[in-house]
């Protein structure tokens, strides 16, 4: 449930228990998962939700800066990418790893840094 902050009614975000919320950076939507294959993105100024089936199951949502894009970190250590919200691809941005960690966009949105085992990585995101 979500309720606003100006007072009012809680909303019902979802009928089934949610895992890994994040706001978008500039706060007009909510990502989060409600299975694990399932990414659901609630834009909080129509209350309209958008689901993308994901590849794999995932345990981590992370919004790019610009708000416009997302990644995600599957229970494989595999890195995907949503470019598009709206046309609800999803791209493969790394094999599966292990100990994937410490997930950063870059302030301009265009590489994702990461750690996985005792190494750094930076992906290019175009």
């Amino acid at each position: 449930m979500l309720l606003p902050a100006t007072g009012g009614d809680l909303y019902p975000v979802a009928e089934t228990s949610i895992v890994a919320p994040a706001w978008s950076p500039q706060g007009g939507s909510l990502a989060f998962l409600e299975e694990p294959r399932t990414l659901s993105v609630l834009d909080v100024g129509t209350w309209t939700i958008r689901q993308v089936l994901l590849p794999e199951p995932v345990t981590r949502v992370f919004w790019r800066p610009q708000g416009d894009s997302l990644a995600v970190l599957a229970d494989d250590g595999s890195l995907w990418w949503i470019p598009d919200l709206a046309v609800a691809s999803v791209e493969s941005l790394t094999p599966p790893l292990p100990a994937v960690r410490d997930v950063r966009w870059s302030p301009n949105g265009e590489r994702l840094a990461f750690v996985s085992a005792t190494d750094l990585y930076v992906v290019d995101v175009h």
